[in-house]
């Protein structure tokens, strides 16, 4: 294929008076050598989900009654599998969730169960196992007696409680409901050198497997370790977490039972539920020093899969908060010959020393996430990332140059115009599905439109990305379609939205994003109507407002 990249700005889109500024949103860059697929978005401020094409166009979206608690997936049968974002007056901290959902591809809830009440709460990230079960992270709160109990210093207690970790295995059942088949729970494993009369009580250096309960590097008194994911390999039966707080990735052993896992014995590793392997920041463990540093406020740990490159090495999207740039860090755990027995040298820290593979923008500040982000391997080489603070999503190919660069546009108050600085446009993390996923098999994707409010074609068309254009009359290719004397509100909109005018109106629709009519106006020469939605389902559509000289299409929400 003859490669081409498109560098997407003002001086590449045909564009109205109004679009005379700077692109902000949308498709920024787009090489057609990239493998056709899908990119799964879930802007952290929308109740919506949305299915978008190479060409940033939408192709399919879910409607929830929640944000996200963060982190989306779309499943091999086409479903939708997301956790949201439920009001707790008990936890409000970033990345809280408290609710799995799962709709299938008509976007009809089948499955819920909310994991949230005033002592726990789902968080951040869960990870479906092969059999179907589901791996969740959940806050637990701890009273402040329990905590003083375990040691922990009275002046890291700033309220009645503190919030731990735990890890539970659910198995969804009917609708509403899960078994949990298996817990671990981080406050079974701790260590305080503080209080040689009160539990966990230990040499700090002397035990590398458990977490310091009064580490100097406690910044949040309450959310002390603050996992932000987990990743789950099925080979080695072992479960991969980020520990935002402590700049630590850990490995824990999934063969025990909860039993064995509440303790220091038992599992294929005969270590209960205690740290196989830790790497980022040994200080915090009391054999390296602040030099030794590696991980900032990481997120998203992961195993790469076999069949990619650097199969079953450890990938991380290292924010470097402290830095102020991010990379994506590649590491592999170093383990005795012939076993998965993980190398730990008396009084050392685990290696290696440093990432065999780091990326990282030209210039470094270029790529920077304060916080949250993810970062997804191709099998062909190189990595999707989502840059979440700023809502940007981009690839790079096996040689780290940039092929494909977009900003979501979607904000709390709905999609940003074409030109307008979105802000409050985070993404927790976003995900792309080739073309070839068994989820597509048995579906049609229509060639939608973008996601901005008023916006411009740009060269690209259809579902498959290829960027030829096609029909340049309809939904493909260069078109342009101007909104600039048009205003809908309020977008998202309830039961009716307002349009109004500088000029005189002939007719105002309701279209679906494949372009039927659903609601079809005539205003009677006057500038302004408003349009009832009621009879419209929550969703995407498009306002068209036609006028004598000028035809445009705005996208409207439907809460």
């Amino acid at each position: 294929m003859n490669r081409k990249i498109f560098t997407l700005f003002v001086g590449f889109i045909v564009f109205s008076p109004l679009f005379a500024q700077n692109q902000t949103v949308g498709l920024f860059t787009y090489d057609t050598t990239i493998a056709e697929g899908y990119t799964l978005v879930a802007p952290f401020a929308s109740h919506s989900t949305y299915l978008i094409n190479n060409c940033g166009h939408e192709v399919h979206s879910w409607q929830s009654d929640y944000t996200p608690g963060a982190n989306a997936y779309l499943m091999p049968d086409g479903s939708l599998l997301r956790s949201g974002q439920v009001f707790s007056r008990f936890m409000e901290a970033g990345g809280n969730g408290g609710i799995l959902e799962r709709f299938n591809w008509n976007g009809d809830l089948v499955w819920s169960y909310q994991i949230s009440n005033d002592t726990f709460s789902q968080h951040h990230d869960f990870e479906v196992m092969p059999n179907g079960n589901i791996l969740v992270l959940i806050w637990e709160r701890i009273d402040r007696d329990t905590a003083l109990n375990h040691g922990r210093k009275p002046e890291l207690i700033m309220d009645s409680f503190i919030w731990s970790e735990k890890i539970i295995e659910i198995k969804p059942k009917g609708s509403n409901g899960a078994d949990v088949v298996w817990e671990w729970r981080a406050m079974d494993h701790l260590v305080q050198d503080e209080y040689s009369d009160k539990e966990d009580y230990g040499n700090i250096s002397d035990y590398p497997e458990r977490l310091d309960f009064n580490s100097p590097l406690i910044n949040n008194m309450n959310d002390w370790l603050h996992f932000n994911s987990l990743d789950y390999n099925a080979d080695l039966d072992q479960i991969l977490i980020s520990c935002h707080a402590f700049s630590e990735l850990y490995i824990i052993d999934h063969s025990t039972s909860s039993s064995e896992s509440s303790g220091h014995f038992g599992g294929n590793h005969g270590k209960g539920g205690d740290i196989l392997y830790r790497w980022g920041n040994p200080q915090v463990y009391g054999r390296g020093t602040v030099s030794e540093r590696q991980l900032y406020k990481q997120h998203d740990a992961q195993w790469i899969p076999k069949g990619f490159p650097n199969e079953n090495k450890i990938l991380v999207f290292n924010n470097g908060t402290e830095r102020k740039y991010s990379s994506l860090d590649i590491i592999q755990p170093p383990t005795k010959p012939g076993s998965n027995t993980y190398v730990l040298e008396a009084t050392k820290a685990y290696g290696p020393d440093a990432a065999s593979y780091s990326y990282t923008g030209t210039p470094q500040s270029s790529f920077f996430s304060t916080n949250m982000g993810g970062v997804q391997p191709l099998k062909q080489g190189g990595f999707f990332v989502c840059q979440s603070a700023s809502g940007r999503l981009f690839q790079i190919n096996g040689d780290d140059e940039i092929v494909w660069d977009y900003t979501s546009p979607i904000t709390g108050k709905g999609p940003v115009d074409q030109g307008v600085k979105a802000t409050g446009n985070a993404v927790f993390r976003s995900l792309k599905y080739p073309a070839n996923y068994k989820a597509f098999e048995s579906v049609t994707l229509k060639d939608g439109l973008p996601l901005e409010g008023k916006y411009l074609y740009q060269f690209c068309d259809d579902t498959t990305g290829s960027a030829e254009p096609t029909d340049t009359t309809t939904h493909g290719g260069f078109v342009s379609l101007n909104a600039t004397t048009s205003r809908v509100w309020p977008n998202p909109a309830g039961n009716k939205v307002h349009v109004e005018s500088d000029d005189i109106l002939l007719c105002v629709n309701v279209l679906s994003l494949d372009g039927r009519t659903l609601i079809a106006t005539k205003p009677n020469d006057a500038r302004s109507t408003d349009l009832d939605l009621s009879n419209l389902s929550a969703g995407s559509y498009l306002i068209e407002v036609v006028q004598k000289d000028q035809r445009s299409l705005i996208r409207l929400v439907r809460n």
